[in-house]
């Protein structure tokens, strides 16, 4: 607990160094420990979000198929609910 309050953040790209280091910024300030440096709100997240290069080959088909293979799983099992539900 003392860590996670004092300590900062592994920088992202020591796990995958594929992640352009703009995202990385990106996520360090999300992550800052202080409220007043983190990004204030979804707005400016998204404006510097899309700034961000993205991979060659990434679309947003390809963006829903991950979110489909490997996503959050409550919302798999919300998806799933959904599709029972309507087929009754």
């Amino acid at each position: 607990m003392v860590a996670h309050a004092s300590e900062p953040p592994r920088p992202v790209r020591e796990l995958n160094p594929a992640i352009p280091v703009e995202l990385e910024e990106i996520i360090l300030r999300c992550l800052e420990k202080q409220p007043e440096d983190r990004v204030q709100d979804a707005q400016t997240l998204r404006e510097m979000l899309e700034q961000v290069p993205q991979l060659e080959g990434w679309s947003s088909s390809i963006a829903a198929q991950w979110w489909t293979d490997y996503g959050c799983p409550q919302r798999k099992a919300l998806a799933e609910a959904a599709v029972e539900m309507a087929a009754v």
